[in-house]
């Protein structure tokens, strides 16, 4: 296999025969990049599960051996302590396999959504108040209380938190989010969330959208994750119509804007 600007070739090369004689050599070209591009993805799936399966599996085998201990006098308050130890690791492997078949019908065009009239301030604040327990920070929320969207409120909270839970996460002093929304004059929906972040580097900035890419973060709060929670996000965004966009500057912040389209009774003007 010759692998050439990003491309990967499979050469075969072969007897050209004319009779009882030779006439030369000839070689059948494949390109076979899609499917050096699936076999790399399999391994690094198969890789990132067992790395990501390893941790919570190991503390929960260690936590159900603690809780089975017949000679173990463990207190109430240390049999709860363990009990909700086991939850949260639960809760991860939930997560986990909830990310890859997200993208499973993301990718496949199976991704359904339930779209619905949303006040657009609750939404925001829904995500904002799911995101609380995973870290301190500041919130600014400006939207106009009467400003509506119709959409999968389910799955764009799901877009949201995923942002605000980088913005906890990927940040070297305290957090400060600022959310806005808006429509603009052809009727598109627009919100931004605005973090204080570590932000990411401009040759990073086309890729996190990626499926599995990580940018290189350094020393930030809470490392990890799978590298699917921002593909996923587009993926939703794509599915109602719209896009995502990302403004960066490494030290400063980012600024992630969902577009959104009106309400098919209200066609847009242009497109933004």
């Amino acid at each position: 296999v010759l692998s050439t600007r990003g491309r990967h070739l499979a050469v075969t090369m072969f007897d050209v025969r004319i009779g009882a004689g030779t006439l030369g050599r000839g070689g059948l070209v494949r390109d076979v990049t899609g499917a050096r591009e699936v076999e790399q993805m399999k391994d690094h799936l198969i890789g990132m599960a067992a790395h990501e399966f390893k941790t919570p599996v190991t503390a929960l085998r260690m936590r159900v051996e603690s809780l089975l201990r017949v000679d173990a006098q463990w207190s109430e308050a240390f049999r709860d302590e363990l009990l909700h130890g086991m939850l949260d690791d639960v809760g991860r492997l939930q997560m986990l396999v909830s990310d890859w078949l997200d993208v499973a019908r993301i990718e496949s065009g199976g991704l359904r959504l339930a779209l619905d009239a949303v006040p657009v301030a609750r939404l925001l604040k829904a995500a904002v108040d799911a995101v609380r327990p995973q870290g301190e920070f500041s919130v600014q929320i400006d939207v106009p209380d009467h400003l509506q969207a119709v959409l999968d409120a389910q799955r764009m909270q799901q877009v949201l938190i995923n942002l605000l839970s980088n913005a906890v996460r990927y940040c070297n002093r305290p957090p400060a989010v600022v959310l806005r929304a808006w429509r603009d004059a052809s009727g598109w929906l627009l919100i931004q969330v605005e973090d204080n972040g570590i932000g990411i580097p401009a040759e990073d900035q086309a890729r996190v959208f990626d499926r599995f890419f990580q940018v290189a973060r350094g020393n930030t709060r809470r490392p990890g994750g799978t590298g699917l929670g921002l593909a996923i996000a587009r993926g939703i965004v794509v599915a109602h119509g719209g896009s995502i966009d990302l403004a960066s500057v490494p030290g400063e912040g980012s600024v992630f804007t969902l577009r959104l389209p009106p309400p098919a009774d209200e066609p847009a003007k242009d497109t933004p």
